[in-house]
């Protein structure tokens, strides 16, 4: 912590670097803006979401299917589309499910306790 209270870290002093207004807003300011998830990091939690569960299913004795993997993953989330933030406008956030679900479909086929 410097002298004026503030503790400056590496991703400080880039945001900073890329924006100085950003930093002020963000750390002098303390301006409480709302953040949205990105379809990518929403679709990537959606994965995430879906493995946890698998794993911790996998705990309990219950092995799942790829199609209860794919529903679970699918069916996840659905309450939150209207908050997700996607640059091109000209998708939606179902143009975004399919590479998504091939994505998916990799994990589990690497890391699958099947």
């Amino acid at each position: 912590m410097t002298a004026s209270g503030m503790t400056y870290s590496h991703s400080r002093l880039e945001t900073f670097e890329s924006c100085p207004l950003k930093f002020k807003f963000q750390y002098v300011d303390k301006v409480d803006i709302p953040r949205r998830d990105s379809v990518e990091a929403f679709l990537g939690s959606r994965v995430h979401d879906a493995l946890e569960e698998l794993y911790r299913g996998v705990l309990m004795g219950k092995i799942w299917s790829k199609a209860e993997f794919l529903k679970f993953y699918e069916s996840s989330g659905k309450e939150k589309h209207d908050e997700i933030f996607i640059v091109n406008r000209q998708y939606t956030i179902d143009d975004y499910y399919p590479p998504g679900r091939e994505g998916a479909l990799r994990l589990l086929g690497a890391l699958s306790p099947l």
